[in-house]
């Protein structure tokens, strides 16, 4: 079985996403800018999101991923209270 182009999004979103928030987490902890770690011009979420797009999603539309982010922050704030449970065991 193959993953549908909404979960092959997910899925190099959410890479992408844990990624950049871990490689900002180290180089602050290491008392460096998070700017070393990428190239000259810092990428963003549209830059992210566009990436995706053309190598992995091309069927997606904006509605589609509009949609999607709906559904993955509505799934986030409902998720949220297991993962703080989890963390303050």
């Amino acid at each position: 079985m193959t993953l549908s182009e909404r979960e092959r999004f997910i899925q190099h979103f959410s890479t992408i996403s844990t990624m950049r928030l871990l490689i900002e987490k180290f180089a602050i902890e290491k008392g460096s800018s998070p700017s070393k770690f990428f190239s000259d011009k810092r990428p963003d979420m549209d830059s992210d999101l566009n990436a995706i797009r053309k190598t992995r999603c091309r069927r997606l539309t904006d509605e589609d991923i509009a949609s999607l982010f709906d559904d993955l922050s509505e799934e986030a704030l409902l998720g949220g209270s297991v993962l703080q449970e989890m963390l303050d065991e």
